[in-house]
């Protein structure tokens, strides 16, 4: 099953259309992730409407080249700024600009890519063999289970929040109310549309999420102005230089990055912001298992690596429960979710069996993707760091013109440009609560599939609640769950802990 799902991938993916959306992407990416402030998951907001034109296949190759562009982006700030561009990249910061004051800028460059596309790279093919075979045991499961499934994804909404689970939860239960509008799933009877007819259907899925997503973010651009940038390193390239670093990663170094890489694809899969935790937490071991520690934070090669390849490992995992059981592992996962939704995919449980061809494309996409990494990342050093510079109130001016676009072509309707600015503000009011908007995204995504599996489950068994505890599979899932609220908060403590040690070296 899994060779028959890669040899019809890389049947599919090589063709001009596919090649192109994996370019494109990886470097628009890039340029997303190398802004301070600008995420992967803003990204991908505005660029999904584009997608809604484009086959399913070259869609979500675009969108998965643009979670993995982003995420190598916030390194380049980091290391010629001191100033990460996405959470990820705050442990590159340690290393990585100490090497670019010394006049390494070039080398910690091309570590930094290198770095993350091996990362990735191997975490992709974890993907590649265990997505498939998770998804075929996973359609086996009955609606209680799938039921269970959903109930996982909502509750780890809090490790979204960071140290205030609560508004995680409260995030959360937000967008499930707003899962809630449109017809009922047994009866047929309209929710809360107000006399809408355009809301019977539910809430369309595009313009809600750009706006909690890329318009929340402009209206908080706007109430700032644009900060002091560092003078920018002088990056220069040679051939040679740039051979000799990637073998040093590679060739002497790779045991770094097999380690950094392990590190953070397991906390990848762990639903949350796990590029935020897994480069601290894979500096710190790094750290710990260097025969020279106090060398890190100096300037010095393993910092990079291990921030780098750790964050990079963290997308392709973060995708597995995604595809694989419907439960986004991260906010950019939630929005490529949605992406397969809007193409009239199920994502979750028997996906890969169902949509073999283009399930396929996307995976290998997101190994060509990984690969990109190094020719793109070292080509688009300069541009990056020019549009880093540009003045917050212009940015959220392009974001929100690019967003009203995208979102009236989808359906040629200007009730879903009101329906996305009405989310912009919910999101932006969410923010000020301090709520992360993402959640309530992850809310609205699992919402109905929560209600659908719940109202079969029930209607199984007869009314019945014994069905969601007295099966051995749901038995499982609720030590899952249980594992679930604790695992994130002895994570969060490991770094803080590495954050503290690592403080001086700031």
């Amino acid at each position: 099953m899994i060779l028959d799902v890669l040899l019809i991938g890389l049947n599919h993916f090589f063709t001009l259309n596919n090649f192109i959306a994996a370019l494109s992407g990886c470097f628009l990416g890039m340029i997303f992730g190398a802004l301070p402030g600008f995420t992967a998951s803003m990204g991908v907001a505005i660029l999904l409407p584009v997608t809604y034109g484009l086959s399913p296949d070259t869609g979500l190759v675009l969108l998965a080249s643009v979670y993995v562009g982003a995420m190598y982006g916030g390194s380049i700030p980091a290391i010629l700024m001191h100033t990460p561009g996405t959470p990820g990249a705050a442990a590159t910061i340690l290393d990585g600009y100490p090497m670019a004051q010394k006049g390494q800028a070039a080398t910690a460059i091309v570590t930094s890519a290198t770095s993350s596309a091996v990362g990735s790279f191997l975490a992709g093919l974890v993907l590649v063999v265990t997505g498939p075979i998770l998804s075929f045991y996973a359609a086996r499961i009955s609606p209680a289970e799938i039921f269970l499934v959903s109930m996982l994804g909502i509750i780890v909404l809090g490790n979204l929040a960071g140290s205030d689970p609560i508004k995680g939860f409260l995030g959360g239960i937000t967008g499930l109310l707003l899962g809630t509008v449109g017809a009922d799933f047994v009866i047929g009877y309209n929710r809360f549309t107000f006399g809408f007819y355009q809301l019977y259907e539910g809430i369309p899925l595009v313009p809600a999420l750009v706006g909690l997503l890329a318009l929340s973010e402009c209206f908080v651009m706007v109430q700032h102005k644009s900060g002091e940038i560092l003078a920018t390193q002088q990056v220069k390239f040679t051939l040679k230089g740039v051979l000799v670093d990637i073998w040093e990663v590679i060739g002497k170094r790779f045991g770094e990055v097999i380690r950094a890489s392990a590190i953070g694809a397991g906390i990848g899969f762990v639903p949350g912001e796990g590029a935020a935790v897994a480069n601290f937490v894979a500096y710190d071991q790094a750290k710990r298992a260097s025969r020279n520690p106090k060398l890190f934070g100096t300037g010095i090669r393993e910092g990079v690596i291990a921030s780098e390849a750790s964050n990079n490992a963290v997308v392709p995992m973060a995708l597995l429960p995604a595809l694989a059981l419907g439960i986004p592992g991260s906010s950019t996962a939630a929005l490529i979710l949605s992406g397969v939704m809007m193409h009239g995919l199920r994502p979750g449980p028997g996906v890969f069996e169902r949509s073999p061809e283009v399930m396929g494309t996307f995976l290998v996409g997101l190994l060509a993707s990984s690969l990109l990494i190094v020719l793109i990342g070292i080509i688009i050093v300069g541009p990056a760091c020019q549009v880093a510079k540009v003045d917050c109130s212009v940015l959220a001016g392009v974001i929100l013109v690019l967003a009203v676009i995208g979102v009236y072509a989808v359906r040629n309707s200007f009730f879903d440009v009101g329906v996305m600015l009405v989310f912009g503000l919910l999101g932006y009011a969410l923010k000020y609560c301090g709520c992360p908007p993402v959640t309530a995204v992850v809310g609205f995504v699992l919402g109905p599939i929560c209600e659908k599996s719940f109202t079969t489950a029930i209607s199984v068994s007869g009314g019945s609640a014994a069905i969601f505890f007295f099966r051995p599979v749901a038995a499982v899932l609720w030590v899952i769950i249980i594992f679930s609220l604790f695992l994130p908060r002895l994570m969060s403590q490991r770094q803080k802990n590495a954050t503290k040690e690592n403080a001086e070296a700031l």
